[in-house]
């Protein structure tokens, strides 16, 4: 059985805040997730990321906009990082079923739980994210 792929975008604000949502399902139940979810057949991993946020969040976001930063592979999926922060709108939870909230959250100081996913992220990709930032003169 292949893993699935899940897009996960990372949405900075101008205060260094990363947007960020407590999920509401039993396994994950008060953990911390970038908006996003799984590619739908026929679909990018850029696209099903763009279609994620809006349907989360309401927030619009062009292609152009999202920036490949790294993946990571827990066990239940492949999850694809991009940055972005850029887009049109204010964050909403339009999925109240699956998420308290969407919340902006230090960059620095991130929650204590977060899905397997963006955990490994900042233990093996959130390093080179960083230097990316600085090395292309992007605020911190």
């Amino acid at each position: 059985m292949s893993k699935k792929v899940v897009a996960s975008i990372i949405l900075e604000n101008d205060n260094s805040e990363v947007l960020m949502g407590k999920r509401l399902d039993e396994k994950w139940k008060d953990y911390y997730c970038f908006p996003g979810g799984k590619v739908e057949e026929h679909e990018t991993v850029k696209i099903a990321g763009i279609r994620e946020v809006r349907e989360e969040t309401g927030l619009i976001i062009a292609a152009y906009d999202l920036h490949f930063v790294g993946y990571t592979e827990p066990d239940y999926a492949v999850c694809m990082f991009f940055w972005c922060f850029n887009w049109l709108g204010n964050p909403e939870n339009l999925e109240p079923a699956k998420c308290q909230g969407w919340q902006w959250k230090n960059i620095a100081r991130w929650p204590t739980f977060v899905v397997p996913g963006i955990q490994l992220f900042k233990e093996t990709v959130w390093d080179h994210f960083i230097k990316m930032r600085v090395n292309n003169g992007f605020r911190i």
